[in-house]
Order: structure tokens, then sequence, then C-alpha cells
């Protein structure tokens, strides 16, 4: 099985609220090469116990995604090194 290769504590990824972008306070260049996770919830969620601390559901996702594109998973040594 493969495990999630945290990044780091909450605040590793960066939040951007909507009411940031429609007041144009955000510039657009900022999502340049970016990968952009859009939560659409009314309240923030519960956040979730994890090795590195609590986080919401959308900075875990942000961390699966994180592994899936660079193949970050923790996984298991192979026999022949233990």
């Amino acid at each position: 099985p493969s495990f999630i290769n945290f990044r780091g504590p909450q605040g590793t990824f960066p939040a951007i609220f909507f009411y940031e972008l429609q007041s144009q306070k955000i510039l657009p260049t900022i999502f340049k090469d970016k990968t952009i996770l859009l939560n659409l919830e009314d309240q923030e969620s519960e956040p979730l116990a994890t090795p590195v601390g609590d986080l919401s559901p959308a900075e875990i996702l942000g961390n699966m995604i994180d592994n899936i594109l660079l193949n970050r998973w923790i996984s298991a040594i192979p026999l022949w090194v233990s």
C-alpha cells in the first residue's frame, strides 16, 4: 500500500478565498503553472488529524495530488534491503 507523503503542516499550500478573487486583490499571474483546487463548500470543514498536524480536507487532497503528480508516495522498502 502507498501512504501520503505530507509536504508539511497547515499552510504549506497557499489558500486564496473567493472574495479575494472577486475584489481583484489577486493578480491572475499567481495561477500560472499551478494546480488549483476549488473548495465550493459554504462552511469550513472540520480539520482532520494527520502526522503533520491538523489539516483541512482540501489540504489533504492537495497533498495527495502532489504525491500523484510527483510520484512522492511513501512505500515499503524492498525486502532485499531489509
